[in-house]
């Protein structure tokens, strides 16, 4: 059986099938998952990552912008108080805590990456594109811009 390494990745992507089961119209909902060193197993054996789904996470509109804001807490190393979150147009989708995600304090979180992650499981679509501006890294909680 493979362990997970001393690593971790909080991500966020676009699902097009809800909690139920459901199919939706692309671009569907946001789910958050993660991959840590305490993860669990998938049943096929493998580390894909734990989900931490939000079933009542609004459906994406088409054609308009929205601010995705996500946030990750490092823990103590070896004890369980890191935590994570994620915000869509300022509204909070969900708030984890308790989680171990490192073992040892050099490791920290050192990259974002912008991806947009799409297979022929939830479209046929041949063509399908994301935008992304207005890019932020913060130590602070920032909220939609042109808020107050």
């Amino acid at each position: 059986m493979v362990t997970p390494i001393n690593a971790f990745a909080a991500i966020g992507k676009l699902v097009a099938a809800a909690t139920s089961g459901a199919v939706l119209a692309a671009p569907g909902r946001w789910n958050f998952y993660s991959y840590w060193h305490e993860m669990e197993v998938s049943k096929d054996g493998r580390y894909w990552g734990n989900s931490f789904g939000v079933p009542a996470a609004p459906v994406i509109p088409r054609g308009r912008w929205i601010c995705v804001e996500f946030m990750l807490k490092h823990n103590t190393p070896g004890r369980p108080d890191g935590e994570q979150a994620f915000w869509i147009d300022g509204a909070l989708q969900g708030h984890w805590k308790g989680i171990n995600w490192r073992k040892s304090a050099p490791l920290k979180a050192n990259a974002l990456t912008l991806e947009s992650y799409i297979t022929d499981r939830w479209t046929t679509n041949a063509v399908n594109v994301v935008y992304f501006d207005n890019v932020v890294v913060a130590c602070r909680y920032i909220g939609p811009a042109g808020r107050k």
